[in-house]
């Protein structure tokens, strides 16, 4: 099978460069608009018979309908990676990836902090749970994290 990777931030990243940047709220509605294209362009890749590997900071109460809706059309088995680490060290990360001049200049994270906690303690963030495959990886400290580990998980539950 042909195998594709499709990122929420890469598409949200050339509507910036589109449509240009403002606030929090037009990063909102881009990233709303991000999502619903990523979710077009997996169907469109399941439709020609291509695997995905989509990336994006879905949202439970949002994007397991999407899934769901896709598992009802196609056969799909899916396997989700959900990373996970401690709070203080995801507030360092985006501190540190604002501050470090390589993140788009749309995505504005200071509001995002101040955010994050209520997103996090309803569950916002949580695995999705799509009835396939759950692999939970704690990226807290990155040294720890054995890549050909998980990438094995992940063939594992796809069957490969």
């Amino acid at each position: 099978t042909r195998e594709s990777y499709l990122g929420k931030d890469l598409i949200k990243e050339t509507l910036f460069d589109s449509l240009g940047t403002r606030d929090r709220a037009w990063s909102q509605k881009l990233g709303v608009a991000s999502i619903a294209l990523l979710f077009k362009m997996i169907e469109s890749h399941l439709e020609v018979g291509s695997s995905v590997v989509a990336e994006s900071n879905f949202y439970v109460e949002l994007d397991l309908p999407r899934f769901k809706q896709l598992q009802g059309r196609w056969k799909l088995k899916t396997v989700e990676v959900h990373c996970e680490t401690a709070r203080k060290v995801l507030y360092k990360r985006l501190e540190q990836r604002d501050q470090s001049g390589e993140r788009h200049p749309g995505h504005e994270t200071t509001p995002l902090i101040k955010e994050i906690d209520r997103y996090l303690d309803d569950g916002a963030y949580g695995p999705l749970e799509t009835g396939g495959g759950l692999i939970r990886v704690d990226t807290t400290d990155f040294e720890k994290v054995s890549y050909d580990t998980v990438i094995s998980a992940v063939e594992t539950e796809a069957g490969l």
